[in-house]
């Protein structure tokens, strides 16, 4: 399976379910979820900057991440996801020959 980082903000609405429910309350919310949908939350962490939080998890493929993110979203969540590569896959990517003439002034 695949590791992506989600990154999320809180919109108005969430930031006062965080308020009311608290913090690890809605970390097992979000581990039930992404379990339910077929993935594995690794970590989860609430962040002073530019986000909220971050968490790591593992999904089968993309259409599960696409998913995701319109869950979150259409709950007050502004969030993207990132696909995390291990050093063995880079270097497997760095063994594809890619024939490319760059443009010439």
């Amino acid at each position: 399976m695949a590791k992506y980082l989600f990154t999320f903000t809180y919109g108005a609405a969430a930031s006062k379910g965080l308020l009311k429910e608290g913090g690890s309350k809605r970390e097992a919310v979000g581990r039930q979820t992404v379990e339910a949908m077929g993935g594995k939350l690794e970590s989860f962490f609430y962040a002073i900057g530019p986000h909220d939080g971050y968490f790591i998890c593992e999904f089968p493929d993309d259409k599960n991440i696409a998913h995701g993110l319109t869950v979150l979203r259409a709950n007050g969540f502004t969030a993207s996801a990132v696909r995390l590569l291990t050093g063995k896959e880079i270097d497997e990517a760095l063994n594809v020959h890619i024939d490319y003439t760059p443009p010439t002034a």
